[in-house]
């Protein structure tokens, strides 16, 4: 899947304003991705009809992203290895 089928999916439960998908692998060889919501009620509607659904043979782990703000900058970053897609 690549972010544009991501978007789509999730787009179904709310309004998405971001969509990616990693090209790395996390350390147990899956794919992981981030969709951002415009609010939190799509993005925890979308955590409640999405997670463990099926998505071609693969079933999707759906979770909210721990954020960090980082010091230096003030950018938000997320915790990677506590979100799959």
């Amino acid at each position: 899947m690549q972010w544009r089928g991501l978007w789509h999916l999730f787009a179904r439960h709310g309004e998405v304003t971001h969509a990616f998908i990693a090209r790395k692998l996390s350390r147990g060889i899956k794919r992981f991705g981030f969709v951002d919501f415009k609010c939190a009620a799509d993005a925890n509607r979308a955590v409640e009809r999405l997670n463990s659904f099926s998505v071609y043979g693969f079933k999707l782990s759906v979770k909210i992203a721990n954020q960090k703000i980082q010091k230096s900058s003030g950018k938000r970053t997320t915790n990677e290895k506590d979100h799959d897609a």
